[in-house]
C-alpha cells in the first residue's frame, strides 16, 4: 500500500538538486537552454531526404539534418522505412509496388 503512495514521488538526487537551486535564488521551473544538436526531428523532412538519395547512410544524412544518428534511425522506424541492399525502402510496401516487384520474376 505504501509502495503504491511513493511511486511518483522524486528521488533522493532530484531533490539535492532542486534544493541548490533554490538555495541560490533560482525558483525558476523551465529547464535551461543546452548547446548541442536538436533532439527532435521533422519527420516531414525525412522522407524527402530519402528520396534524393535512398543510397545515403544514416551518417550523411546526420549531415544534411543536423540530428543526431539515432535520432534519424527512430525516425526511419516511425515512417516504416528499412534499409534493403544499402537502401531505405518502406517496409510495409504498397499493392502497387509488390505486383511491381512480381512482375519481372
Amino acid at each position: 500500500m505504501l509502495s503504491d503512495e511513493f511511486d511518483h514521488t522524486p528521488s533522493f538526487k532530484t531533490i539535492v538538486h532542486w534544493y541548490k537551486r533554490f538555495k541560490v535564488g533560482d525558483y525558476t521551473l523551465e529547464d535551461e537552454e543546452r548547446s548541442g544538436r536538436p533532439s527532435e526531428l521533422n519527420l516531414s523532412e525525412l522522407p524527402r531526404v530519402v528520396r534524393t538519395d535512398p543510397f545515403q547512410s544514416t551518417r550523411e544524412m546526420v549531415s544534411t539534418l543536423g540530428v543526431h544518428s539515432f535520432t534519424i534511425e527512430s525516425g526511419l522506424m516511425k515512417l516504416g522505412m528499412k534499409k534493403k541492399l544499402r537502401r531505405f525502402v518502406p517496409h510495409h510496401l504498397e499493392p502497387v509496388d509488390r505486383d511491381r516487384h512480381v512482375e519481372p520474376a
